[in-house]
């Protein structure tokens, strides 16, 4: 399994251990939308498709999974 290790800023003690992509990948996406990002423009932010975007966030939605 891919490890991605993402250092907060300002604190390189503290970080925060994303298991794989996926997860990696649906935090940014929540992160661009609580920033006011359109999806269509998240989606190209992040380099996929705008489907994919779309998918992501009904996956959120329809589980109770977090993401740290």
């Amino acid at each position: 399994m891919q490890v991605t290790i993402i250092f907060d800023e300002g604190n390189s003690k503290q970080f925060t251990v994303i298991q794989d992509k996926k997860n990696y990948r649906r935090k940014r996406i929540l992160e661009l939308v609580a920033e006011g990002y359109k999806q269509k423009d998240i989606a190209s932010k992040i380099g996929c498709s705008l489907s994919t975007v779309e998918r992501e966030l009904k996956t959120i939605r329809e589980s109770e999974m977090e993401i740290e």
